[in-house]
């Protein structure tokens, strides 16, 4: 009889759970008031970059999202850290990140995550689709950065 799931495999999937709990309850902790002033604005919105900036997340993240479940699932092995990128999509139904909210954290999270699963798929040395997938996690930060920084200008004119 062959065993489904190896000791390693299950030791790593608990850490990546736990871990996404441990960002979640570091997300809802606490409001971040005064966080928006440490964000580095790289840009100055203008009205059609705001508008852009709304845009953004649901006519590009979540295409990209998509993208990446697929790649995720049809190429195996998985990296498991990407389970806490997918989590962080999530929690932003359940976090607040208008202006006076936690957006400087979940870009933080998001970045330390993205990182995470670049460093999983070359150490594993998994397949070129979990390394897009892998990329697209980036991508999708950035695009949530943009994001974030318009919600901000925009909420402080």
């Amino acid at each position: 009889m062959k065993n489904q799931f190896k000791l390693r495999s299950i030791f790593l999937l608990t850490a990546m759970v736990a871990t996404l709990c441990a960002t979640y309850s570091w997300l809802l902790s606490d409001n971040g008031y005064d966080t928006f002033s440490d964000i580095p604005m790289l840009f100055t919105p203008s009205i059609d970059v705001i508008q852009l900036g709304i845009l953004l997340i649901p006519f590009f993240c979540l295409p990209l999202i998509v993208i990446m479940i697929v790649i995720t699932l049809r190429s195996r092995p998985c990296p498991y850290s990407i389970l806490i990128f997918f989590g962080l999509q999530l929690s932003v139904f359940m976090i607040d990140i208008s202006f006076w909210g936690n957006g400087m954290r979940l870009i933080f999270a998001m970045l330390l995550s993205s990182m995470v699963v670049i460093a999983e798929v070359v150490y594993r040395k998994l397949t070129r689709g979990q390394l897009v997938a892998a990329i697209i996690s980036f991508f999708i930060t950035a695009a949530w950065y943009v994001a974030i920084i318009c919600i901000i200008y925009a909420a402080s004119v």
